[in-house]
Parts: structure tokens; sequence; C-alpha cells
């Protein structure tokens, strides 16, 4: 009995592991198209590719984009630079959110428990950030 609990809490947790990777790359896809080192189309094919091959093995959406030629590894560091602190979880119910579209100190209303979320402070380089963070 307790090995089937301990069965069905791994397996919970490497749902939750790969839920948060997948928001993680979507983030990081999202972060390229804004900087313009890629289209949508082409985050499309890369995120497509990412599904087909994942039943086999996990591979980062940064890494296909670079064996694909579409980014160069100076691109990836920038990207995951913008990507820090952007990802925020819920300290009451650990719902995941990607806050790359607020504003730095926002409230916003947690979907699962209802309690307010603030985003991070973060410092915006004028001109970049406020295209890449907030642009329409």
């Amino acid at each position: 009995m307790i090995r089937k609990k301990r069965k069905g809490f791994s397996s919970a947790v490497s749902r939750k592991t790969k839920q948060r990777e997948e928001h993680e790359d979507n983030l990081f896809g999202k972060i390229a198209v804004r900087l313009h080192f890629l289209t949508e189309d082409e985050l499309e094919d890369c995120l497509t590719l990412q599904h087909k091959i994942s039943s086999q093995t996990m591979m980062r959406l940064g890494d296909i984009m670079a064996k694909l030629g579409l980014i160069t590894p100076k691109q990836i560091r920038e990207i995951l630079s913008h990507q820090l602190g952007l990802i925020v979880y819920c300290p009451t119910c650990d719902t995941q959110y990607n806050v790359v579209m607020f504003h730095p100190g926002a409230a916003i209303p947690c979907y699962g428990c209802g309690k307010k979320i603030l985003t991070p402070e973060r410092t915006l380089i004028p001109g970049k950030d406020i295209e890449v963070y907030f642009a329409q």
C-alpha cells in the first residue's frame, strides 16, 4: 500500500515537473519572438517538433531552436536573462504563472485560490525591455 502511494506521488511530481518545464519553454518562446529572434510560425514549428519528440525524450525548446539554426547560444543566454524572475508561483496553492506581460509590482489574482500574487520587481532597460515585456 505504501508503495502504491509513493508511486502515485512520484508520477504526480513527474507530471508537475513536466508541466513546469513546458510552461517555462512557452515563456522562452514568447520572449524569443518578442526579441525578433524568430517568427511566430517558427516558434509553432519548434513547439510541434518538441511535442513529437517529447514522448521519447524531453528536449528544451532553446535546444531545438539552436539545432534548427534559428537562434545562437548568445541569443539563448539573452532570452534566459529576460526569463529570470518571470515565472511566479502562488505562495498559497503553488499555481504557476507567467507574469511577463505584467508590470513589476502589479498584483494579480490567483485563479487557483483567489489570493493576490505580486509580480516581482525588476530593472527594466528603457525601450528594449518595455517592448519585450509590454508590447501589444
